[in-house]
């Protein structure tokens, strides 16, 4: 005979406020001798799931506060809390000076360098977000995920992280465009771009003091029981153009920045091409401390935007919470091909098979110094009913044409070569009847630079299919070029952004010529059945078809790439051509090519050739859509 036995768990929740019945936001609740704890939201409310094993006794701290242990009786769930303020604390501010707090911002954003990991390192974590509608509170979109990052140390702000999705669940309603018809990028990335003191956020820099933010010490305050304090700075924008307002809790002991929390009050429109205007977004972030360096513990982004496209709010929320962290030396890198792409769209990645977060739950009750919102996605939540098939891949057809679209890239590149010719020397130039021949020197050689823009398809991140459109900058000359390309990427950077050795191979089309003169005298010329009736220039080159060859550095970042390339043309079939281009009004060119030679245009010497190099020079930058 067996017996299983399964210990009660219960959850007890409440509200902490002051004695003006304010909420008390960030207080922390916490069993006595126990690990396990959370903290209040900003409406002061907590949830903390306990057994009944646990010593009944909650221990409340907060920033400003005195600390105040509750006994539990019973059965009680619903609880609330006041707080008195710590005067001591509060006398403490009143004698603090203004240059003194200058001079401890100045020296906490200075001791980044030894507060801070500045190696690389690797972050495990769960992230998870949603969107849902402002108005019945309904889920768009949910999103729960782990994640391995790596990044590099605090003192590289500008470099990206590499992010590998190691798990995930994507429930997406499949008639959303209906009230959110927007796709979001980037947001399993934020434990990178959203961490203020990794990215040397402005507020943080004493470059900004007193230009941009203004600041005033709101208390000194202990936490950990009392063992340790803080100071907690309040700043707000000075700046018109700003309107960031927030809280800096800066250690005492170490001046290392332990909670950064801000917000943009100001409602802006996000990008001016998509239909969204922020109403509030608020940010905040925690610093957890271990191997004697702090490292980023706890992100967050919450708000509403306003969609003008359909008129509707949308609720949004981004956390990311870290679980484990590598500060070794010895990190490998993650393979490009399991790299999530920063323009990828997180939201149309496919779910993993049979998925659970339970040990992410769990992670979070217990190591999080924050509350982490369970939200659990279930029938009585979300069901059929109500929101349709749930399947990622039974939705209309314009999710999966933006999926489509994201590998597509566009890039624009300035493309030099140069004209080459036997030496300098006289050409005449005239037409057939012309007796009065003009004389035009032509240089040994001309630079020609053009721009090129292309259209791309990444097939894989080591893979991409290319067409090039070129064309001259200047008048002076013609370079006029269509390619195709096919480019193979090998990785000599793994670690941060990515560098890459590139090669291509590829066809091409097109025609160049250089300027040779003006007809001075064209009155009634015919030239391929085109009566010219002004003074055209005439260029003398070549008309072709070649094979092209090239190789490169490429250096990606977020959704650029930038590139240097080295190309060798190789002409399969040539033809050399005359080219007359007449200017027929202000907003009309027209451009006639004929054969070379020419029974209608003579140019002496006879034998004259003009020819472009082999090789020419591309550097630009690639964006994907």
């Amino acid at each position: 005979m067996t017996t299983q036995c399964f210990a009660q768990i219960r959850h007890v929740t409440g509200e902490v406020k002051d004695l003006t019945g304010e909420p008390v936001s960030l207080a922390s609740v916490k069993i006595d001798r126990g690990t396990k704890g959370t903290l209040t939201d900003e409406k002061g409310i907590f949830d903390l799931k306990m057994r009944e094993s646990d010593v009944q006794i909650l221990i409340i701290t907060a920033v400003g506060f005195q600390t105040q242990r509750v006994r539990l009786n019973g059965r009680m769930k619903n609880i609330s809390i006041v707080l008195e303020p710590d005067i001591k604390q509060l006398e403490t501010i009143v004698i603090f000076p203004d240059g003194s707090l200058k001079a401890l911002l100045t020296k906490a954003y200075r001791k980044i360098v030894d507060n801070y990991p500045q190696n690389p390192l690797e972050l495990v974590g769960f992230y998870r977000s949603y969107h849902k509608s402002a108005q019945n509170n309904r889920y768009l979109n949910f999103t729960e995920s782990s994640l391995r990052i790596q990044q590099s140390g605090y003192e590289h702000s500008n470099q990206d992280a590499q992010v590998e999705v190691l798990k995930l669940k994507n429930l997406v309603l499949p008639h959303r465009d209906s009230v959110d018809n927007v796709r979001y990028f980037g947001g399993a990335f934020m434990a990178n771009w959203n961490d203020p003191v990794k990215m040397r956020a402005t507020f943080l820099n004493p470059a900004h003091f007193e230009k941009r933010f203004s600041y005033h010490l709101e208390s000194i305050s202990t936490y950990n029981h009392g063992e340790d304090s803080v100071y907690v700075v309040r700043f707000n924008s000075t700046d018109r153009e700003e309107t960031k307002e927030g809280r800096i809790w800066i250690d005492k002991k170490t001046l290392a920045y332990k909670i950064i929390e801000w917000k943009d009050s100001d409602p802006k429109n996000v990008n001016p091409l998509i239909p969204l205007k922020r109403l509030t977004r608020n940010y905040l972030t925690l610093y957890g401390y271990q191997n004697q360096r702090y490292v980023l513990k706890y992100t967050a982004i919450k708000g509403t935007n306003h969609n003008k496209k359909t008129g509707q709010d949308i609720d949004y929320a981004l956390e990311f919470i870290t679980s484990a962290i590598n500060f070794g030396r010895d990190i490998t890198p993650i393979p490009l091909g399991k790299r999530l792409q920063f323009g990828e769209l997180f939201s149309e990645i496919k779910s993993s098979n049979h998925v659970s977060f339970e040990d992410e739950y769990a992670t979070t009750e217990l190591d999080s110094i924050l509350r982490l919102e369970r939200l659990v996605i279930s029938k009585e939540r979300i069901s059929a009913d109500d929101y349709g098939s749930l399947d990622l891949f039974k939705m209309n057809t314009k999710a999966k044409v933006y999926k489509v679209a994201k590998r597509l890239m566009v890039s624009y590149a300035l493309h030099t070569t140069f004209f080459k010719s036997p030496g300098k020397g006289l050409v005449w130039l005239g037409h057939v009847g012309d007796t009065n021949k003009n004389a035009f020197e032509i240089p040994g050689s001309r630079i020609i630079p053009a721009g090129m823009f292309s259209i791309g398809y990444e097939l894989t991140p080591y893979k991409l299919l290319k067409i090039d459109f070129v064309e001259e900058l200047f008048a002076s000359d013609i370079y006029k070029s269509t390619a195709i390309k096919f480019y193979q990427y090998f990785l000599i950077k793994p670690k941060g952004n990515p560098l890459f050795l590139s090669a291509s191979l590829g066809l091409s089309a097109g025609k160049n010529a250089l300027y040779v003169g003006r007809l001075t005298d064209a009155q009634g010329l015919v030239i391929s059945g085109e009566v010219l009736k002004n003074t055209p220039k005439v260029y003398l080159g070549d008309q072709y078809v070649s094979g092209l060859a090239s190789a490169g550095l490429e250096y990606r970042k977020k959704r650029l790439s930038y590139f240097s390339e080295l190309n060798y043309t190789q002409n399969l079939r040539r033809k050399e051509i005359l080219v007359l281009r007449e200017n027929r009004n202000f907003w009309v060119t027209k451009n006639i090519v004929t054969d070379y030679p020419s029974n209608d245009i003579l140019i002496t010497p006879a034998n004259i050739r003009v020819a472009v190099s082999p090789m020419s020079i591309t550097c630009g930058v690639r964006m994907r859509l």
